[in-house]
C-alpha cells in the first residue's frame, strides 16, 4: 500500500496522460527500468497552444492509453526550474515541442506545434 502511494506521487494526470513528476535523474532510471521510451512535452505557461495540447489532446481517452502502455510521459516548463537546461540540451526553440526518447534518454524523433489527437497518436506509433 505504501509502495502504490509513492508511485502514486510521481505521476500527475492531465486529463487522461498521466506524466512522470520526478526529477530527470530519476525519470531516466525508471524509463530504463521498465524499458520504456519517454516523450518530454516542452512548454511555457504563457504558450497557447501548449494549453490547446493539454486540454484537446493529452485529455483524450485513446492517446492516454497508448501512452500508458508504451511511453514514460514528462512535462516540463521550459522556463523554470530544470527546465532552461534541458531545453537547451535538447535545442528546444519553439513551444510545445516533443521530444521523443529512448530508454536510455537518446533523442529518437521530435514534434513542434499543436497537435490534434489523431496526428499525436500517429505520431507516437512511429
Amino acid at each position: 500500500m505504501r509502495v502504490l502511494f509513492l508511485a502514486s506521487l510521481l505521476f500527475a494526470q492531465s486529463g487522461g496522460i498521466r506524466f512522470f513528476t520526478g526529477p530527470w535523474n530519476a525519470l531516466l532510471a525508471e524509463a530504463r527500468k521498465q524499458n520504456k521510451p519517454i516523450f518530454v512535452d516542452f512548454y511555457a505557461e504563457w504558450c497557447g497552444p501548449c494549453k490547446m495540447l493539454e486540454r484537446r489532446t493529452f485529455s483524450n481517452a485513446e492517446v492516454a492509453e497508448y501512452v500508458e502502455k508504451h511511453y514514460l510521459a514528462y512535462r516540463i516548463d521550459a522556463e523554470k526550474g530544470e527546465g532552461p537546461r534541458l531545453a537547451n540540451q535538447f535545442r528546444v526553440r519553439a513551444y510545445p515541442t516533443i521530444v521523443f526518447l529512448s530508454p536510455q534518454g537518446q533523442e529518437i524523433g521530435r514534434e513542434i506545434g499543436f497537435m490534434d489527437a489523431p496526428t499525436f497518436l500517429t505520431a507516437l506509433k512511429k
